[in-house]
């Protein structure tokens, strides 16, 4: 049958087209439309998009996922270490910038100690008592739809495109199935 090679190359291309573009709408529907649309009077048959429809319990979910990270895995104690030795760094310049300083600083050695100690504290503790989840939450919400799917896409834009280019590549073996088929039984 010499026809064979053209239904399945034409089922491949078919396929791997329609594949392609079943994947472009499906993730163009996690964000569109932003506003939930209702296809039939009554309210009956309404579309939006996901990040837009569940907002606000993606928002509280990410807000609490990242409030539980800070607050389990020392990242509140490595600020303060951090706030600590940034204030260490800077009063050490200020103190060999300072003329009429500097020839103190080996004395003011154990100040110097106890102001970064005391800064780092103060910072762990002010991060410690911040209702992270509540300003992470706030601050999600408060994002346009747009730059929320920018974010997105900066984040897993790769795999976004993974995703729509394997609708071709299964859309392709699927139509090459079906033209082999075809041929097969003989239509």
């Amino acid at each position: 049958m010499p026809g064979c090679g053209v239904a399945v190359v034409v089922g491949a291309v078919v396929g791997g087209v329609i594949g392609y573009l079943t994947n472009v709408v499906a993730v163009w529907l996690l964000f569109h439309p932003v506003r939930r649309r209702c296809l039939l009077p009554g309210g009956r048959l309404c579309v939006q998009g996901l990040v837009a429809a569940r907002r606000g319990e993606l928002a509280r979910r990410f807000a609490a996922l990242v409030d539980e990270y800070v607050r389990g895995s020392g990242v509140v104690e490595r600020l303060g270490v951090e706030a600590a030795r940034l204030v260490r760094e800077e009063v050490e310049e200020a103190l060999r910038r300072g003329s009429v300083l500097r020839g103190l600083a080996p004395l003011l050695g154990p100040l110097v100690d106890a102001v970064s100690v005391a800064a780092g504290r103060v910072v762990s503790g002010l991060v410690g008592r911040v209702d992270l989840g509540r300003v992470v939450e706030e601050e999600l919400l408060a994002l346009e739809p747009g730059r929320v799917e920018e974010l997105f896409w900066e984040a897993v834009g790769r795999e976004l495109r993974f995703i729509e280019a394997s609708g071709f590549v299964l859309g392709a073996l699927v139509g090459a199935v079906q033209g082999l088929v075809l041929c097969l039984i003989g239509c």
